[in-house]
C-alpha cells in the first residue's frame, strides 16, 4: 500500500478521537493518547509477503520492540471485540500479528488477518481510551478509521541540551577546588 512503507516510521491517529495509537508504558498494552511526541506513539512498518500473496502489515511499537497484535482475550468492559497489545514475532507462522491496510478514502482500515479491525474506543465515554479489534468488522464505523501520518527522516540526531554547570562542592571537579585551598 503506498501509505506504509518497509521500515518506515508512521503514527497512527483515530479519525474520530483525535489521538495516537500509544504503546503503554508497561510494555504490552496499547491505548490512545492526545500527544505524539513520544517514542511510544511510533510504529515501525515492517511489510510481509504472505503465501497467499497478500502483503501484511507488522507494526512494530519503536519504543518497546514489540508488534500490535490481537489477542483472543475478551477486550475490557466498554470496549467490543478483543483486546489489542504488543507481542514479539517469533515465527513466520506467527498471525497474531498480521495486518492488512485497506484504504477508505483519506483515512485507513486496519484489518486483521483474523477479519477484526482495529478499533478506537470512548466515542461517548471519552475517559475510555483503549484499543481493541472489533470482530464485526464494520467498515462503516469511524472508530475504526485511522490516520496515517508518516514521520519524516532526520538528517543528524537531534541536539543534545546545554550541559548545566554543577555547583556541588562534592563534584569532582570541586574536589580539586577544595583540596587546593
Amino acid at each position: 500500500m503506498d501509505l506504509f512503507h518497509d521500515r518506515s516510521h508512521v503514527w497512527l491517529r483515530s479519525r474520530v478521537r483525535g489521538a495516537y495509537l500509544h504503546a503503554d508504558e508497561d510494555g504490552v498494552g496499547v491505548s490512545l493518547r492526545a500527544r505524539r511526541a513520544s517514542m511510544n506513539a511510533a510504529w515501525q512498518v515492517h511489510l510481509v509477503p504472505g503465501e497467499d500473496g497478500v502483503t501484511y502489515l507488522l507494526l512494530h511499537s519503536a519504543a518497546y520492540g514489540r508488534n500490535l497484535a490481537r489477542t483472543t482475550a475478551e477486550a475490557p468492559p466498554g470496549h467490543r471485540g478483543n483486546a489489542a497489545d504488543l507481542r514479539l514475532y517469533t515465527t513466520s507462522e506467527q498471525k497474531d500479528v498480521l495486518w492488512v491496510a485497506v484504504r477508505n478514502g483519506n483515512h485507513v482500515h486496519l484489518r486483521h488477518v483474523s477479519n477484526g479491525l482495529l478499533r478506537a474506543n470512548g466515542r461517548y465515554r471519552r475517559w475510555l481510551n483503549g484499543v481493541s479489534v472489533d470482530n464485526d468488522a464494520n467498515t462503516q464505523s469511524t472508530m475504526t478509521h485511522w490516520t496515517v501520518k508518516v514521520i519524516p527522516p532526520r538528517e543528524q540526531p537531534p541536539a543534545l541540551p546545554l550541559q548545566t554547570p554543577v555547583s556541588s562542592p562534592f563534584h569532582p571537579f570541586s574536589m580539586k577546588l577544595l583540596c587546593s585551598r
